[in-house]
């Protein structure tokens, strides 16, 4: 019985993580208001024809299988809503390294006489390959906008 029970909540634990760890994170600074339910989304301030404020900043970073700019748009704007803002003004993305990746493979050949008292007949060659690969995360850079009255 306590077996079964932890078992459940240990699936569930980790499935959660999972989850998380898969969706966009976000970073905010800034102030926060009553929330509201409809947020416009601008992709330039040449577009808001209202006058406004610039009530805070966030950053959206893909998760672990890096979310599309899309998924991070909609993360952003459910963080607008809880924020209380009127718009969100996105005005960077990018692609992030975070990582960068570097294999190296080293190979040796022998040649000549393979007796044991002839080593000093031998060519040693060896050879050296490197790669590196740069591991990048989605990122979109915006502000939240409160409109004045």
């Amino acid at each position: 019985m306590i077996n079964k029970m932890y078992t459940k909540r240990l699936t569930a634990t980790l499935l959660l993580i999972s989850v998380c760890s898969c969706s966009p994170s976000i970073q905010y600074l800034g102030k926060a208001y009553p929330t509201t339910q409809n947020v416009e989304v601008f992709l330039d301030t040449h577009d808001i024809t209202r006058p406004y404020t610039v009530m805070g900043k966030i950053d959206g970073l893909a998760g672990i299988f890096n979310n599309s700019f899309p998924e991070i748009q909609n993360r952003i704007v459910q963080e607008a809503k809880a924020k209380g803002a009127d718009a969100v003004l996105i005005y960077n993305m990018e692609e992030r390294v975070i990582h960068t990746n570097t294999n190296t493979n080293t190979n040796i050949n022998i040649t000549g006489s393979t007796e044991h008292r002839q080593w000093l007949d031998r060519n040693i060659f060896t050879t050296s390959t490197t790669s590196t690969n740069d591991v990048t995360r989605n990122v979109l850079h915006a502000d939240f906008l409160k409109y004045r009255q």
